[in-house]
Order: structure tokens, then C-alpha cells, then sequence
């Protein structure tokens, strides 16, 4: 009835005949029937159909109505491979391998998903309802009031927190439909220690790599193979100028003290109190300093706040102190005369004559100072 069969007659068959595809030597791979037409997919990719066509629904661009032999289908779009279709009795939608939906002959109620409008269609046309960046589909029927699909959404991201980090932190990512397994990438590097909070929220670190400059962040929920891309997503600057250690709080002219911070360049120099002069400073490493302790012009012990000046920019050193020590605070022959030390590790000042009574006694310096 209405050519089906391909076999070039409307007569109804009761066995199973063999009917020939267009070409030569063409071998059918799979098979779709709709309500009243019959497609064929060949092994060379080729998609042919017959039978019902009053609204255009074997998308052969024109509605001759039957079609007896199979005919190919010449509006497929270039490079499209169909995964499966839905056939109904006046329409056929199509699913490809890229996630893109067609839809060729009546539509009505807006069956075929391409539009506001409800003009019939006698080619496949590609739906504007259904995108591949919704999401994957596993199901898609059309009937004749109406078209159902059914699969997984595609994630989404609305942002990302904080819009600009040093690399090699924790940032947090906002957005929808993220699933257990999700990946991230940031400027194309991983996001390492990816953590699932909810369908709508995860942590990750940032690459320590990471260049400077804006990049684009990545979701990918890899179990369905679908991803979110949010483009300039986040800028990587350098980290804020700091410091946070000493290695000694207190020495002698000549003595080398590390300071370990973050943020440091080679322009780095270490500063001795709010007006002192920048010290020759060794940089080891975005996090690590050296400098030489210089002379005490002063006779006595003083304590100075360290600070840290690269490129303009200056961090004080609040929470410790470096004391710069010297061998005596008052004039040789003075009996009052008394000697301050640091001690060994620079926490204390010991008084010279005062024993376990006093002070405690200070080991000599390596310098015998």
C-alpha cells in the first residue's frame, strides 16, 4: 500500500520479496519504517526511501504522493550520519550522530521542532528546538499530535569564582547538570582535585602552569560525553605580594636570613624599617628570598620590621621582627658596661656576668662574639 514495499506497485504483499536499492551493487545496512513509507540506509551511507509522501515526509523535496521505488534522499546535509529516526504516519524526524535533529513533512502543532511556524517541509530541515548543546538524546517519537524526546541535559556554567586567582588555587564553579566523573579544564590544562559538591557546584585547583591572562573553563561530564564551555571565564594573575617567614629573627652583620612569602620576582629586595635602604637580596624562588644582614651602624641592639619591595609594591612584616645585634651597647672599660647577645636562635638578649641567676648564659657566637 502507497509503494512501501519499493518494489514499484501499491499490491500488498504477504512474503517476503527482494527489491533493488538505486546504484549498483548497493547492500542495505539498516532499516526504518514509518507509518507508510519505508528508509533505507546502505553501506555506503546512502539514505533511500519509499511510499507515503502527500506532506513531503520522505524528504525527497517534493510531495509526489506514492513514491514505488526506492529513491535516495538528496536532502540530507553534508557530513551528517544518522544514528536512528522517528517515522510517523505524515512526518520523520531524524537523529545524527552530532546530536542535530531533522524533521521533513506536515507540521502541524510544530511536529518537527524547527520553528514557530507550521509549514510542511518536503526536505529535512534541521530542528531549532532541539540543539546537540541541550543535551544528548536517547529516545524521540513523533506522532500526530505532537513530537516526544527524551535523553540528558547538557551542563551548563554561569560562573566561576573568583573571577581572577593566582594559578595553583582552589576555584569554585556555579552551573547545572554536573555529574559524578566531570572533568575541568582551564586555558586547556586540568583542573586537578576536581570535587563534586552538588548538580550545581564543584571545586578544583587551578595549574600551577597556568599562564597569566584570561582563559576559557571547560565542563565536561564525560560519562555522556557532553561539555559546557564558558569562554574568558577567569584571569590569572600574579600572587598578592607577601611574606610570612623568617628563617632567624635576629643576627649579626654578615648572616644570611631567608624570608619566604609569596609572589616574589626576581626584582624582589628585602627593606629593613618603614626608610631603609633596599638590601642586596638573593631571589631563590616566587616564594623564597635571601639577604645578607648588614652592619648595625648603631651601637646598640635594634628591631626592625622587615618588608619586602618588588616592582613599587610593599609588604610589611607585622607579625615578627629581625634584631640586628651587636657586640656591646656600652664603651670598653666601663665596669657598668653591659654586653647584649642575641642567643642562639635569636630569641633572647643575654647580660654579660649574669649567670643562672640573671638571664642564663649565652653560648659564644661562631664568631666568638
Amino acid at each position: 500500500l502507497y509503494g512501501s514495499n519499493g518494489d514499484g506497485t501499491t499490491t500488498i504483499r504477504y512474503s517476503l520479496a527482494k527489491v533493488a536499492l538505486p546504484g549498483t551493487g548497493r547492500r542495505a545496512a539498516s532499516l526504518m519504517s514509518g507509518g507508510y513509507g519505508l528508509f533505507v540506509c546502505s553501506t555506503d551511507g546512502v539514505i533511500s526511501a519509499t511510499g507515503r509522501n502527500n506532506f513531503g515526509q520522505l524528504g525527497l523535496g517534493h510531495m509526489t504522493n506514492p513514491v514505488l521505488s526506492f529513491t535516495d534522499v538528496s536532502s540530507i546535509p553534508a557530513g551528517a550520519s544518522f544514528e536512528w529516526f522517528a517515522g510517523g504516519a505524515f512526518q520523520t524526524l531524524v537523529y545524527t550522530d552530532d546530536g542535530r535533529v531533522f524533521g521533513t513533512g506536515t507540521n502541524e502543532r510544530h511536529v518537527l521542532l524547527i520553528g514557530t511556524d507550521t509549514t510542511s517541509r518536503s526536505v529535512l530541515t534541521e530542528s531549532t528546538l532541539l540543539r546537540p548543546s541541550m543535551g544528548k538524546l536517547f529516545g524521540l517519537t513523533t506522532l500526530s499530535g505532537g513530537s516526544l524526546a527524551w535523553g540528558l541535559a547538557a551542563p551548563t556554567v554561569t560562573g566561576l569564582a573568583p573571577p581572577s586567582s593566582p594559578s595553583g588555587q582552589t576555584v569554585t564553579v556555579t552551573g547545572t547538570h554536573f555529574r559524578t566523573g566531570v572533568t575541568v579544564t582551564v586555558g586547556g590544562l586540568p583542573c586537578a582535585n576536581v570535587q563534586l559538591a552538588s548538580a550545581t557546584s564543584l571545586q578544583c585547583t587551578l595549574d600551577a602552569a597556568l599562564p597569566l591572562g584570561s582563559h576559557a573553563l571547560v565542563v565536561n561530564n564525560t560519562d555522556v560525553g557532553l561539555s559546557a564551555t564558558l569562554a574568558d571565564a577567569i584571569t590569572v594573575v600574579e600572587p598578592a605580594l607577601s611574606v610570612s617567614l623568617l628563617s632567624a629573627q635576629a643576627g649579626w652583620e654578615g648572616d644570611f636570613i631567608n624570608v619566604t612569602g609569596a609572589g616574589f620576582t626576581a626584582a624582589a629586595k628585602v627593606q629593613l624599617g618603614v626608610s631603609g635602604a633596599l638590601l642586596a637580596t638573593t631571589f631563590l624562588s616566587a616564594t623564597s628570598l635571601q639577604f645578607v644582614v648588614p652592619a648595625q651602624p648603631n651601637a646598640t641592639t635594634v628591631t626592625y620590621e622587615v618588608f619586602v619591595t618588588d616592582t613599587g609594591a610593599q609588604s610589611a612584616f607585622s607579625r615578627h621582627h629581625l634584631q640586628l645585634c651587636t657586640h656591646r651597647d656600652a664603651p670598653l672599660g666601663d665596669p657598668r658596661a653591659t654586653w647584649n647577645q642575641c642567643d642562639c636562635d635569636g630569641h633572647q638578649l643575654c647580660r654579660r656576668g649574669q649567670g643562672a641567676a640573671g638571664h642564663g648564659q649565652c653560648p659564644p657566637r661562631h664568631n666568638g662574639h
